[in-house]
């Protein structure tokens, strides 16, 4: 108790001298909330993003099973299902594998109907996964093959949104394209790891291997003590036992595995190095605090220099004196961090509960262990910052006797502390500028991407989205015609002057197809085809758009039958690319 007496006194008298001051208090505690709660709220995403494990168990030996094109070095995640079936036969070195293939389709259920995601997956995906269903149960081994039952496992998202928790949603029929699907299970946020599905089905594939669909995914559980290197080379024998088996076709993808990490990493490498720049930045925010508080503690510490000197003459240590200041320092920095804590964890959750259909329920952004010590370095961090300068201030006072005989506390700034404030406050103001020269910048940037030309009518243009179900739809004829009746009510409608069809939006995603153009730069010697991306519209697209031409023509009726020649409309940059200097219309 001996030893503890020093800096429990220290800590008592630092709390009443605070306490004396409520509003110096405040503001110190308030200045120091704000800065901890941009670090934690950032901090927690970034942890979330890139720290924290994936949410499924064995990470170390789960990997992802794909082909790497010969030519150019890509990797395809979306293997042929007969590959798959290939390397789950043959393969040596794998516990499990699982593949499940993505569509989307039209909901219905009671009076409402949504478009949802579709993941059509093997009877054994999920226990590749080590995931197990909230509710019911997985896929049996009968219900997955061609023929089965409608069955089906809805995400907990949507047995939320739809369903409201009702536990006996299992035994439950919804439509799917206008067929009757069962429920059998409710599956946890894990389950939507890499993608997120609504609805999961069996993948039922034939016996060669046709299930179509908007990509695919396959994944493998390692046996232990096997190395990626190990299962790599064993599905290149595979491969290479197949491609000795079929000489005729002339092989063009080697297969490869990738670790679980690395395919996540790649998914989330678009945002680190925007979360790195905001994780500087709201540091550079908190050193800016660090620096006013700094100089408040400085100014503040003007008025208690006969109190440290008649300390100092009756026998305190500069060490003890050192301490007191540092520990006033660390009560408001520990209670100020406290504060900000809070506050950041009730932004974060602000924040994803807005992000909450553009985050996937299974990423989790907790204030956990890590996030903790982070804040315990912000806030010794900030102790050290604010308090150390004016303890070794108070420490080294310029002249004791002279401060003793001064009538009160108020006493005129020393030479060296008005020199340390100025310098301070010149460093805090330089490291507000360059925060508000960045931030302007930044307005600056956005402002003039608003004002961009996006090259079409951006007022007046509604846009809404139609998907038809794949059963009464299935045959070619019948959607065209759906397509022309639809236009043509809505092209009679009173104030509408144009309308037409388009696969995708302009500014989203399209096709990404191959292609080759005979005699074209570029083309001819490139180790593979280039690819484009290809977006499928009926006539009148560009018109309704109010797109302007620059040479040729707009498509007509004629150009949109089965039997008329094959037509297409390209951008200016495609033509720099491919016919620098001259017309592609010669």
């Amino acid at each position: 108790m001996v030893f503890l007496s020093g800096p429990w006194h220290d800590l008592r008298s630092a709390c009443r001298s605070l306490g004396k001051q409520p509003a110096f208090s405040l503001m110190i505690v308030g200045i120091l909330a704000i800065g901890v709660a941009g670090m934690t709220t950032v901090f927690s995403l970034f942890n979330g993003l890139f720290l924290r494990p994936l949410p499924v168990r064995n990470e170390q030996r789960m990997v992802t099973l794909c082909e790497t094109d010969l030519k150019t070095g890509t990797q395809y995640i979306s293997p042929a299902y007969a590959r798959f079936q290939a390397w789950r036969q043959y393969n040596q070195t794998f516990e499990r594998m699982g593949f499940c293939s993505f569509w989307e389709s039209n909901l219905s259920l009671d009076d409402k109907a949504e478009r949802i995601g579709l993941r059509l997956a093997t009877h054994d995906f999920l226990e590749v996964l080590g995931v197990q269903p909230v509710l019911g149960r997985y896929f049996t081994e009968e219900e997955d093959r061609p023929g089965g039952p409608n069955v089906a496992l809805v995400s907990l998202g949507l047995w939320e949104r739809l369903f409201g928790k009702d536990p006996t949603v299992l035994g439950r029929t919804l439509r799917l394209d206008g067929d009757p699907y069962t429920i059998i299970g409710v599956l946890p946020p894990q389950a939507d790891f890499p993608e997120r599905r609504d609805i999961w089905q069996p993948l039922r594939a034939d016996a060669e291997g046709r299930h179509g669909g908007l990509g695919s995914f396959a994944m493998g559980l390692l046996k232990e003590g096997v190395t990626v290197e190990m299962a790599r080379e064993d599905l290149i024998r595979i491969h290479q036992g197949w491609a000795q088996q079929h000489p005729e076709k002339e092989a063009t993808t080697l297969s490869a595995v990738m670790p679980w990490r690395e395919l996540y990493r790649q998914q989330v490498q678009q945002y680190q190095f925007g979360l790195s720049v905001l994780l500087g930045v709201v540091g550079f925010a908190m050193l800016t605090a660090c620096c006013n508080l700094m100089s408040i503690m400085l100014a503040r510490g003007a008025f208690q220099t006969r109190e440290f000197a008649l300390r100092a003459a009756l026998g305190a240590s500069r060490g003890r004196i050192i301490g007191q200041v540092l520990v006033e320092s660390l009560v408001l920095s520990v209670v100020g961090g406290l504060l900000g804590v809070l506050l950041g964890s009730h932004a974060l959750n602000l924040l994803l509960s807005r992000l909450a259909n553009v985050i996937p329920s299974w990423m989790k952004f907790p204030v956990d262990v890590r996030c903790v010590l982070f804040c315990v370095g912000v806030v010794g961090a900030s102790t050290i910052l604010s308090g150390l300068l004016p303890a070794f201030h108070a420490a080294f006072p310029r002249d004791i006797h002279t401060m003793l005989q001064s009538g009160g506390a108020r006493t005129t700034v020393s030479r060296g502390r008005r020199r340390t404030l100025n310098a301070v406050v010149t460093a805090e103001v330089a490291l507000a500028l360059t925060l508000l020269i960045g931030a302007g910048l930044l307005l600056r940037t956005f402002q003039q991407v608003r004002s961009i030309d996006p090259g079409f009518r951006k007022a007046g243009v509604l846009t809404y989205n139609i998907s038809l179900p794949i059963g009464p739809y299935f045959e070619e004829s019948k959607r065209r015609a759906f397509w022309d009746q639809h236009l043509e009510r809505i092209r009679a409608l009173p104030g509408v002057t144009r309308a037409s069809l388009s696969n995708y939006l302009p500014m989203r995603y399209a096709s990404f197809d191959q292609f080759d153009i005979e005699g074209a730069i570029g083309t001819d010697s490139a180790p593979s085809p280039p690819a484009v991306l290809r977006q499928t519209v009926a006539p009148g697209y560009f018109e309704t758009l109010g797109v302007r031409l620059l040479a040729g023509r707009f498509l007509a009726d004629q150009d949109d039958r089965k039997d008329s020649e094959k037509v297409a409309i390209i951008n200016e940059t495609f033509v720099k690319r491919f016919w620098p200097g001259e017309s592609p219309l010669d």
